[in-house]
């Protein structure tokens, strides 16, 4: 699983496994998604404070900062999130 989250590289994986160095690239995916779901079922998906049942407006930003690089790889793209409900006075 390293090698793909470093490399994102199905063909590296598969000369791996063909060399009896690690699991298919099926079987990390499978284990990818496996440990996802886990994670989705054992914890709350809302932060401390937010309400499930109340309204609450969900933002997200994609910024990606678009270095030149030789390769064009290895640029910085990050995605940042804030939740804001409003906290009525009968709460």
């Amino acid at each position: 699983m390293a090698v793909r989250h470093v490399t994102r590289s199905a063909r590296i994986i598969n000369i791996l496994n063909g060399l009896g160095h690690c699991i298919s690239h099926s079987a990390v995916l499978k284990y990818d998604t496996e440990l996802a779901e886990m994670q989705l079922n054992s914890v709350d998906c809302f932060p401390v404070g937010i309400v499930s049942s109340k309204f609450a407006t969900f933002v997200w930003d994609n910024i990606d900062l678009c270095e030149e690089t030789v390769t064009g790889h290895g640029t910085t793209h990050s995605t940042n999130g804030i939740i804001v409900q409003s906290k009525l006075p009968s709460d």
